[in-house]
């Protein structure tokens, strides 16, 4: 699912570590997001 990206890809060094960077942000911020949307549902699940 997770290509890797390659130095190549990019322009220049810096705009690779930019990526490399936010890519490893965005991973972290979905698995928050995951945890976050089960722990709703299980409140969800208690008003019922």
């Amino acid at each position: 699912m997770a290509r890797s990206i390659k130095a190549s890809d990019f322009d220049s060094a810096y705009q690779f570590e930019a990526a490399k960077r936010s890519e490893r942000k965005e991973s972290r911020k979905s698995r928050d997001n995951r945890k976050a949307s089960r722990g709703r549902a299980f409140d969800f699940r208690d008003d019922i």
